[in-house]
């Protein structure tokens, strides 16, 4: 009988330990999306003006608002996107890529 007891008790101890996923802090947003404009601009994204903005307003409520964004931006006469996952847990880091549509 000591033994479906201790059993039963090591069950619930593990069910209770949940895993505590924590947040980014506004200067490790801001350190993670600080260079995307730039390498943006030097892969000659800076053409599109409308394109370029939604993306800076994007980041800077990520950074400031804490707002999360998942998103894609097209690229009009180009066969790219600017895939946008901006997340704010520390369980996946935040992304914006730009890919190819073929």
């Amino acid at each position: 009988m000591g033994k479906k007891k201790r059993a039963k008790q090591k069950k619930e101890k593990k069910s209770m330990k949940q895993p505590i996923i924590n947040e980014w802090n506004e200067m490790e947003r801001y350190m993670l999306t600080k260079d995307v404009m730039d390498k943006l601009k030097e892969l000659g994204i800076g053409v599109y003006v409308e394109q370029c903005d939604e993306l800076e307003t994007i980041i800077d409520n990520y950074v400031r608002k804490k707002e999360e964004c998942i998103k894609k931006i097209d690229l009009p006469g180009t066969d790219r996107v600017l895939d946008i996952n901006l997340q704010l847990t520390k369980q996946k880091n935040p992304v914006i890529c730009l890919r190819c549509i073929t």
